[in-house]
Parts: C-alpha cells; structure tokens; sequence
C-alpha cells in the first residue's frame, strides 16, 4: 500500500468554544471557517497518529494520504453501492472548498509493528491537537509523526505488509474522489495533493455494531396477519424484557409494547445458502420480511422503514415504536469483520444499512488541501 504523508490543517480551538457545534457546521461552512481563522496549519508534511476514547472503547489509528493507484489497482476494496445523487453532492462541495475535510475508513489486518509505533508516538510525545465532545463523552487526540525515520518506517510496513485495504467508512467520498482524479479535476502541485485523504484502523481497533429497523408493518396488514406469516419462516416466542439477539440467525422483535425472539426455521437458512455462501442476519431480514411477507419491492428506497444505529442501545427505537402502533422494531444480530471481509474480497455488496462501524470521524478534524 502506498500512504504518503501531507501537511494538514486542523481546528484552532483558541476560536472554538464549541467543538460539536463546530463539527456539524464545518461541512457546509469550511470555507468561511477557514477564511476567519478556525483553522491552523500543521507547518510540515507528516503521517498522523490518531486515537479516539470513551468509557467503552478507545480506537487508535493512522490518518494519511493514499496514493489514488491502490484504488485503480483493486487493492482497496468496498462493500456498498454508491448512489448517483450523494456522489454529485459530495462533489460539488470538494470542488468548492478544494480541500478533502473527511477522510475515508479504512481498515486491515492487525500489525504489530503498525501497533507498536503508533504506541510508541502516544506514550512518549504530545497530541498537539486534543478535544473533548461533552455530548458524546469522547476523546479526540492527534500526535504529528514527522521524524523521516518513523515516517518512512510506516511508509515501509504499509508497503510491504499490508496487500489489502478494505473501506469500512466512505464509499461515496472515495469513489468521488477517485472520478475527480482521473477526469484532472484536481490537479495538485504534489503527488501527495491529488491522493485521497484516509484513516487506517485495524480490524482490533474498530467495533461493529447492529444497525435496527423500524419497519411501517401494520399499514400494509393486521397484526394477526403479520404474526400468521412470519410464523411460517421462524419460531416466534414472548419474552418478558426488551434485549438484543445473542446470536446469528435470531432477532427480536418490539410490537405495541411487548418484545418478542424471532428463530429462523432451518429450512429458509438453508434456502439462503443455497443463493448466497455467506448469509447476514440484514438479508434474511430483506428477504422473508420486507420482501416475500411485506411485498416491499425495493428495501434501498423505500418510506416504510427506518434505522436505528445499535450504539445508542434499545431506547430510541423503543421511544419511535410507542409513537405509531403500526409500527414494528427489528434488532438484528451485528455483522462480523470476517463478513464484511467475505463480500468485499467476491466483489459483493452487503444489503444497505448493514453495518454501523465505530469509531467515527468528525468532519473539519484534519483538513487535506487538493490544489
């Protein structure tokens, strides 16, 4: 893999009282932000090491610029369609800014001596950047590597260790990117000015969660009728509390105020197997539910369901369900790292809104010029 390093600019939080607020309007302000001042220059090209806290986790990580040849190569490989309309949107707003203000998720295999670099930078020198979001109880710290050595050291361990990067994070920043490239649209002094702005995280160091729906059952039928058909594919059982699944190929259920386990029957898992080698929990759930019981045609479009991230726990999807007795709540069993790995080396997409990756990456954290 090819990562080169960039000189970055990076919130000036001697202006920044606010740093959510800064965050969620840097998307649409980044130019204004940066011509007052919110935004400093690091002064020298370097690789960035990254963590991110919290009571639960702490992620630790490498923000570089990546040569736009990995792409093309196919030795950096996605999961998700990308849609037309978000690409022209994303589009629009690099052109305006000229600057990559996000950079794409990427994730690999553990390495250690990524791993022990990485330590090496945050136990023996300063972040100079460290914020705290209050809102989300999180830690946000980077540490500059700008030592020719140690940057050219990571340089090394990329290129000779890493042979695969898969996107967890940033389909459509990417492969807008990439048809801006090479239609020379951005069209930088340096090699590393028309690279792509990304995040490394290893496979140990992100966290996959559920991704729920909420699903507008009971205006297209009866809840008789719904409980009748889904009966035919599962075993559905009361259960007296709300909780998650604790394994594959069951779900709960969340109707009108009572929770309900869901098993599939062997014989659908198996049909599944027979179209698909790998089977998520999200296309059984598309499959028998939305499709075959339902009759929602296209589960990527339609109005009828809503997603709830499982990091936020049961509460929001529980507070949606009691607004709207039609309504019905699906927790759903969380994907694997070896899953996404799966469909992304056989070149397939999972089904939408299959993962939930955390950490995630704030807008305006460091900024990549593209002029």
């Amino acid at each position: 893999m090819r990562i080169l390093p960039f000189e970055a600019y990076y919130p000036n939080k001697d202006l920044i009282s606010s740093p959510e607020l800064f965050f969620d309007e840097v998307s649409n302000q980044y130019i204004e932000f940066k011509k007052a001042g919110f935004f400093k220059k690091t002064g020298a090209k370097s690789l960035y090491v990254y963590e991110i806290s919290n009571t639960l986790n702490t992620h630790r990580g490498l923000i570089a610029s990546h040569d736009v040849r990995d792409y093309t190569e196919n030795k950096i490989l996605g999961h998700e369609n990308t849609l037309a309309e978000r690409e022209q949107q994303i589009m629009q707003l690099m052109m305006l800014r000229k600057a990559m203000i996000k950079p794409v998720l990427l994730t690999h295999e553990p390495i250690e001596e990524i791993a022990t670099l990485l330590q090496h930078y945050i136990e023996n020198t300063q972040p100079f950047l460290s914020l705290y979001l209050e809102n989300e109880n999180e830690y946000h710290k980077v540490w500059a590597i700008t030592e020719k050595n140690d940057i050219d050291t990571m340089i090394e361990i990329y290129r000779d260790k890493i042979d695969t990067l898969y996107i967890a994070d940033g389909h459509h920043r990417s492969s807008t990117t990439l048809k801006l490239l090479q239609n020379h649209h951005l069209t930088g002094k340096t090699q590393d000015a028309s690279a792509i702005l990304s995040c490394y995280f290893a496979f140990d160091q992100l966290k996959i969660y559920d991704y729920n729906r909420v699903i507008d059952v009971f205006s297209i039928m009866s809840p008789a009728t719904f409980i009748a058909l889904l009966s035919e594919y599962a075993t559905i059982k009361p259960i007296k509390t709300g909780k998650k699944p604790g394994r594959k190929f069951v779900f709960t259920m969340y109707i009108q105020k009572e929770w309900y386990i869901v098993k599939w029957k062997k014989k659908y898992i198996q049909a599944e197997i027979k179209q698909n080698t790998i089977i998520l929990d999200t296309t059984l759930i598309n499959h028998w539910v939305m499709e075959k019981i339902l009759q929602i045609k296209d589960v990527r479009t339609t109005k009828l369901v809503q997603y709830f991230e499982g990091k936020s726990g049961l509460n929001p999807l529980i507070k949606e369900v009691n607004k709207n007795p039609n309504l019905v709540g699906f927790c759903i069993f969380p994907v694997d790292i070896s899953e996404v790995v799966a469909f992304s080396d056989q070149g397939l997409n999972l089904p939408p809104k299959s993962t939930w990756f955390e950490p995630r990456i704030k807008n305006g954290l460091l900024v990549k010029e593209i002029v």
